[in-house]
């Protein structure tokens, strides 16, 4: 399914670009580090352990061939995956 997902744990920095390279999940855990979100926070807001969290971003990384998660959101960022969310800052400017 593709689409794009914004992260509904914090302010919604980035959206990730769901299709045949990242999961739902892997793309709403991408989404909540990339927010700045910990672990377990986002653990308990998908309803899931912080280990599949872990995880989730483990095979998101492999995925796109990234050494870090930071490095992960980079990656997709430059290939169109990922993409600052539209703010009400923005919106206004």
């Amino acid at each position: 399914m593709a689409g794009w997902s914004k992260n509904m744990v914090s302010g919604a920095l980035y959206e990730i670009r769901v299709n045949e390279i990242l999961s739902q999940r892997e793309a709403e855990c991408l989404l909540a580090v990339a927010d700045g979100q910990r672990l377990n926070v986002t653990a308990k807001h998908l309803g899931i352990s912080a280990k599949t969290v872990e995880v989730h971003l483990r095979n998101t990384r492999k995925k796109l061939g990234a050494a870090t998660t930071t490095h992960a959101l980079a990656i997709a960022i430059s290939r169109g995956i990922a993409q600052p969310a539209e703010s009400d800052f923005a919106a206004a400017a």
